[in-house]
């Protein structure tokens, strides 16, 4: 701490430390010269002399200097003066650079605000929110700096059959559809979601009920639809004789089988998801395109005693397995906390 405090008290007086060793270093090179002079050497040779033994001046100087002040705080403070006296000189540029770094932090600021308020936080309508982690790949393997991604189709079934530590494991994607017939048929957002979506995350379902297991069956899933509860309001009064009817999705009817919570319906205004889609029905929707492989964003609940680093030590194991699409391995896992959304599924 008095090393510390020393350092600072140069730094105040910085110009009354730099003259009294001045003076200092140029006692020592006189005080040389006069013994040399005593001696019987020539004055003009002396003080010639004088200044060989002390050396470089300047590097005397600023060895002195060291002792008082870090190398690296000074040369930031000379790099910062130098940078203000720029500035003021220049006003018109000072103004520019002030006004885009004000734009910078404002648009940094909002960005993080709005990721805080709509992302990152808790699902409203999750039963037992804080037990539900999410879980994102980083990658690829030498590849730079790596992305947060969501994983391939078969990395999420690896998951969700090997984890231990989560109890259970879902599986969602967003995807734009088109409700009705003909010219009146609307793009609507729909949320993909594995069979056990609702009995997972403890999403109610009223009326009606959620997915199981047997409508998800790749190949042969049920076309069937949960509708979010703003929607069901707004399409469909209301009407609790919705369940049991059919409704055309991409031209491919599809019965509705139950109402999701009003909670978890309005946690995702930003994405506007209006049903919910078993997974495996991507195929009907999408005949003609090849069987999705990538890229479905996944949840998982903590198995009863199970900690997020224990989650996270468990799947960054299983995630040295995984191949992405390209060919490429991950450079590894993310488990976050209930940060998990209904975003749209990363490609």
């Amino acid at each position: 701490m008095r090393e510390l405090l020393r350092r600072v008290w140069y730094v105040i007086r910085q110009r009354r430390f730099e003259r009294d060793l001045a003076e200092e270093i140029e006692c020592h090179r006189w005080l040389s010269q006069r013994e040399l002079e005593q001696n019987g050497m020539p004055s003009a040779d002396a003080q010639q002399e004088a200044r060989r033994a002390i050396g470089n001046i300047t590097l005397a100087r600023e060895d002195s200097r060291g002792v008082w002040i870090w190398p690296w705080l000074e040369s930031i403070w000379q790099d910062t003066a130098y940078a203000i006296r720029n500035l003021r000189r220049q006003p018109g540029f000072t103004a520019v650079v002030v006004m885009v770094l004000a734009t910078v932090i404002g648009l940094h600021t909002t960005l993080v605000t709005v990721i805080a308020g709509v992302v990152l936080r808790p699902w409203p309508g999750v039963q037992d929110a804080g037990r539900v982690v999410a879980v994102y790949l980083l990658g690829p393997a030498g590849g730079g700096a790596g992305f947060a991604a969501g994983l391939p189709i078969s990395a999420y079934h690896t998951v969700a059959e090997r984890a231990r530590s989560l109890s259970g494991v879902v599986a969602t994607r967003a995807e734009e559809v088109r409700v009705g017939t003909g010219d009146s048929a609307r793009s609507t957002q729909a949320l993909l979601v594995t069979g056990n979506f609702f009995e997972v995350l403890g999403i109610g379902v009223a009326p009606g009920r959620g997915f199981n297991a047997d409508e998800d069956r790749p190949g042969r899933a049920e076309p069937v639809a949960v509708l979010a509860y703003d929607y069901w309001q707004s399409h469909f009064g209301g009407d609790p004789a919705i369940i049991g009817t059919s409704v055309r999705i991409n031209e491919v009817p599809f019965t509705v089988v139950g109402v999701a919570s009003r909670d978890i319906s309005s946690a995702e205004p930003a994405y506007g998801i209006q049903l919910f889609l078993p997974l495996a029905a991507a195929s009907q929707l999408r005949p003609h395109d090849p069987p999705m492989t990538c890229c479905v964003d996944v949840a998982g609940r903590l198995a009863a005693g199970a900690t997020r680093e224990q989650a996270r030590a468990e799947l960054d194991l299983l995630s040295r397995e995984f191949v992405l699409p390209d060919g490429m391995r991950p450079r590894g896992i993310i488990v976050t906390g209930t940060e998990f959304a209904l975003a749209p599924g990363s490609e």
